[in-house]
């Protein structure tokens, strides 16, 4: 008798790591390409600028939707922000109700594409492997397109619409392919939490409670997690009213029930983010965790 084949739920969970471990090597490996553009320009760090580069360099440029939808778990103010500190900087410029690039923002916008692809080259030397891969998450984007709602996964929509360099490499390709598939998986997460009634902050602070395994103060566990103490205490109090945190002193803790909250948030992550790779059969699947795999993931 033999096994089952792993579900596509099953194998989103496990591609899902492969998935962040190559795309963070990437913004690694362009990393030190990066630094000396920003010194030169005595900026103190690109903000939106790397983070949104495809929307801003795309044609129509970036709306604050799309924005939005990138940025989900940046307080909206935050971006906005962002994108003034460019403007200010003669970087971006609102026309009507989108933001585009300068001249010069244009052009540092293109030497960030071109260390980025530098980067990726360099990390993934080896062309036919790169191909394999690409042809098989071609597919999946495909039918991600096909069969998936814009309003139900804007992120995915909007980072495989941003801007591609003409003929890009194939490591290019590669990792803008790895990197619209992370922001369809961010989409499916989003899906889940909300269902469950929770908001950014409330998914933030539940999440950061779950990764600590023993009961830990208020400052020790989610430092960072929210900007403002007051928003993290409010935050705290509407998960202890569902139950899902406790409070002893100065101590919070995740319940046994947040905790399985958690998990089948993660569970319905994985069953929204599948819908587009059930169209690969199970051999399909194995060598494209496997060639992943593969891959280097050493971004320096």
């Amino acid at each position: 008798m033999h096994d089952a084949e792993p579900s596509p739920a099953d194998f989103v969970a496990s591609l899902a790591p492969e998935v962040d471990r190559l795309v963070i090597a990437g913004h690694r490996a362009a990393g030190p390409r990066v630094r000396p553009i920003r010194e030169e320009l005595a900026l103190p760090n690109f903000g939106v600028l790397i983070d949104l580069r495809k929307l801003l360099l795309s044609p129509r440029g970036m709306d604050l939707v799309a924005a939005a939808a990138i940025e989900r778990y940046r307080n909206p103010g935050d971006i906005v922000a962002d994108i003034g500190r460019h403007v200010s900087q003669g970087l971006l410029r609102w026309n009507l109700e989108r933001v585009v690039p300068t001249n010069g923002g244009r052009m540092l916008l293109d030497r960030l594409t071109i260390a980025l692809g530098e980067a990726v080259d360099i990390l993934w030397p080896d062309v036919e492997p790169a191909r394999d891969v690409t042809a098989t998450l071609h597919a999946v984007i495909e039918e991600a397109r096909a069969s998936l709602s814009p309003d139900r996964f804007p992120a995915f929509y909007a980072e495989d619409g941003g801007f591609m360099p003409d003929r890009p490499s194939p490591a290019m390709l590669l990792w803008s392919m790895l990197s619209s598939l992370r922001y369809l998986r961010a989409d499916a997460h989003a899906l889940a939490w909300r269902a469950r009634g929770l908001n950014r902050e409330e998914i933030l602070t539940l999440t950061a409670g779950c990764n600590r395994i023993d009961t830990t103060t208020v400052t020790q566990v989610w430092a960072g997690v929210l900007a403002d103490a007051r928003t993290l205490f409010q935050t705290l109090d509407r998960l202890r009213e569902r139950g899902w945190v406790s409070q002893s002193g100065e101590t919070w803790t995740v319940t046994s029930a947040g905790r399985e909250v958690r998990r089948e948030i993660e569970r319905d992550t994985n069953r929204y983010n599948s819908t587009p790779y059930a169209i690969l059969e199970p051999p399909q699947r194995e060598r494209l965790l496997d060639r992943l795999g593969r891959l280097p993931g050493d971004g320096g």
